[in-house]
């Protein structure tokens, strides 16, 4: 799972950086600010792919109580689909918070 984890992170954030940094410039934020929110937009996207890689059998019983309480046992192809939402899913809430927290955090005065 590492394996098809790690590159869809580095992908998915890498994006996810792009987009952030590209906003940030366009809005004219600081260096410093634009370089943070994108650097934490490739981190945090990096370790959502990860997480449910590196601790599978807690993430997977989170899963299993959480959402699919009837499972027995999980298949490869749904597991897969699910840590690779799960990276997503994580990557496109911190762009969010980027979206509204560059605009009515502190720094939206700059």
């Amino acid at each position: 799972m590492l394996l098809i984890a790690l590159p869809a992170g580095l992908v998915v954030g890498a994006v996810a950086a792009a987009a952030v940094y590209a906003d940030a410039t366009r809005r004219g934020l600081s260096t410093v600010t634009r370089l943070s929110w994108a650097g934490g937009a490739a981190l945090v996207s990096l370790v959502g792919f990860l997480v449910p890689a590196l601790f599978s059998d807690a993430f997977y019983r989170a899963y299993f109580v959480g959402v699919k309480a009837s499972a027995v046992a999980v298949s490869p192809h749904e597991a897969l689909a699910v840590s690779l939402a799960f990276g997503v899913v994580v990557s496109v809430l911190f762009v969010l918070l980027y979206g509204f927290g560059s605009r009515y955090g502190p720094v939206a005065g700059e």
